[in-house]
């Protein structure tokens, strides 16, 4: 434990943001370990040992310092009814670490039954909604913990051969290199585990693929113990976190790998960096031409949304005194300029911004977004924009976003529901000053072209409400789920009951739309939306008229009036 003022066994001077105070050890324990735990255990299956498990009679589990494991665990206990026990600890880490993991023992084929996770408690930020990244640190460190790992206990050169139950040699899972460039080029050692490389062969659309690439970078437990980060960038196991990290089928595929685990590829999340963009993604340095414009940059500072819409980022390049790009890694005339994540081998890229994600509502800024049309929701998505903003000023924003069919996507900004197939531009918000632009065609495609069905809007009752919110209102149409998100113009209905997939009721909330700029919004039959859980989504227009307040006309006081007459006539007597 650490103690204010002191050292702790790492060699770590303490302050007061290293002590694990009630709600640092609270978020921990009834935040993050639950909810990293459930998806794990969502994610994966395991052959359960036969009894309770225990671990041994060694007592000690040592992956950075020592910790002991409680005698119920160990061959002289009773035991428990898990498959691999978790060890919690909170130790001071150095610089930015928010945690690491490992597995400390293993059973007869070298599968993890015992691993030990760490936070450092100055770097846990407790909060409500939990910040995606730090859970998804909590769910990345966990995996390691489970074996994927080329270092410690067990890991790459352990996984086992299902067919023989023994152990495979690690030639048989890093058994691939992938070179890129042509000039200058450098090489990655690789995963080629079947259904690892078949199902990054399927992601990227690289049927010629040796190999999945690992990180060459970042030294001992980090190079060859994560994805590369230049063509997995936000996925989980990448060697630097991300605002938005994502689990890929990728990565449940090699944990399967491993002959441990059962993979439920269900659970896997959506993963679209370098989605069918072929082996030229891979093989190509990330330079304009071979790579897509929106994935990299080459003007500092300069924002833009990110390669998939789903972020507010920037393009952010340092001028390194050291430690700075190889000769076979620089992409600028500045020998010692390049991409700030040196992981991804300095590519030049555009990075999100930690507080960017369209996705997460922690990002809202109650006191601002409303004078943008902003709103940060589980539909919203990054979208060009200069609406309420002056010439100069910021040009993204995150606005709501569904697809109304595998062509059109439908997008919210104050007031309207604008429709897109790609591409239009100069599109206006009642109210708001500025304009916005659709996304282009290939975005559309790719948010909406795989979408299963799409439900129906066909009628709203009322046909009028007002912007103050409190009423109750039924929409009718088909594929309807409790799930749906619901507005009617600018004034979203909270509350859903679903009578049936053809009928449900909602109430409506108070409109965020700031008074004086709904003052300038005229009171017109409005456009009604749904949007599910799985972004599709159905309109309808001219649905029900949303009532406005009229401008505000200043009336003077009658004896203001008679004042006025008075002066006037004396002007009149003056004059005459």
């Amino acid at each position: 434990m650490c103690q204010t003022g002191g050292q702790d066994n790492c060699n770590i001077a303490c302050t007061a943001d290293n002590v694990l105070t009630d709600s640092k050890k609270a978020h921990i324990r009834d935040t993050l370990i639950p909810a990293a735990t459930a998806y794990l255990t969502s994610a994966l299956d395991v052959i359960s040992v036969s009894g309770n498990l225990r671990v041994g009679s060694d007592n000690e589990c040592t992956i950075r310092d020592p910790l002991t494991i409680p005698p119920q665990y160990l061959d002289s206990g009773a035991g428990v009814a898990a498959d691999i026990i978790l060890m919690v600890s909170a130790r001071p880490t150095a610089g930015t670490l928010l945690a690491f993991a490992g597995a400390c023992k293993v059973d007869q084929y070298n599968r993890p039954i015992v691993a030990n996770i760490n936070f450092g408690p100055s770097n846990l930020k407790p909060q409500t909604p939990v910040d995606p990244s730090e859970l998804g640190t909590a769910i990345h460190e966990l995996v390691h913990g489970l074996g994927f790992t080329a270092t410690g206990k067990t890991g790459f050169a352990k996984f086992l051969d299902l067919a023989t139950n023994t152990t495979r040699p690690e030639a048989q899972v890093i058994g691939a290199t992938v070179t890129v460039g042509s000039t200058n080029s450098y090489s990655y050692d690789a995963i080629n585990t079947t259904a690892a490389l078949a199902e990054a062969r399927a992601h990227f659309g690289c049927n010629s693929l040796a190999g999945v690439p690992l990180e060459q970078q970042g030294g001992l437990g980090t190079a060859r113990s994560h994805w590369e980060k230049r063509v997995f960038w936000n996925e989980l196991m990448t060697g630097t976190s991300s605002a938005d990290p994502r689990v890929s089928r990728i990565t449940l595929a090699l944990l399967q790998d491993s002959g441990w685990y059962t993979a439920n590829f269900d659970a896997a999340q959506k993963f679209s960096f370098g989605k069918g963009k072929g082996c030229s993604f891979i093989d190509n340095k990330c330079v304009a031409g071979s790579w897509p414009a929106n994935y990299i940059c080459s003007t500092d500072k300069v924002r833009s949304c990110n390669f998939d819409r789903s972020a507010r980022s920037q393009c952010q390049l340092v001028e390194y005194s050291s430690g700075g790009p190889a000769a076979d890694m620089q992409y600028f005339s500045n020998p010692n300029l390049g991409g700030a994540d040196s992981l991804a081998d300095f590519c030049p890229m555009v990075i999100e911004f930690s507080n960017g994600v369209c996705s997460n509502t922690a990002n809202i800024d109650a006191n601002n977004d409303p004078f943008f049309a902003q709103v940060f929701s589980r539909d919203s998505v990054c979208i060009d924009s200069s609406i309420g903003l002056a010439a100069g000023e910021e040009n993204i924003r995150c606005y709501r976003s569904g697809c109304s069919s595998a062509t059109q996507a439908v997008v919210q900004v104050g007031a309207n529901w604008g429709s897109c197939a790609g591409g239009e531009s100069g599109l206006t918000a009642a109210g708001f000053s500025g304009s916005w632009d659709c996304p282009s065609a290939e975005w559309v495609t790719a948010q909406c072209g795989a979408t299963a069905s799409f439900p129906t809007l066909t009628a709203v009752a009322p046909t009028s409400i007002q912007l103050t919110g409190g009423e109750s209102v039924t929409l009718t149409g088909s594929g309807f789920t409790a799930d749906m998100y619901v507005a009617i113009g600018p004034v979203s209905c909270n509350s859903i009951v679903l009578l049936s997939t053809t009928e449900a009721t909602c109430t409506t909330a108070p409109s965020t739309i700031p008074s004086s700029i709904a003052a300038n919004i005229a009171t017109v039959p409005r456009t009604a939306a749904i949007i599910r859980a799985d972004a599709s989504a159905a309109t309808l227009a001219n649905a029900a008229t949303v009532v406005t307040p009229s401008p505000a006309v200043s009336l003077l006081p009658a004896s203001t009036l008679v004042m006025a007459a008075s002066l006037l006539a004396a002007l009149a007597m003056l004059f005459a």
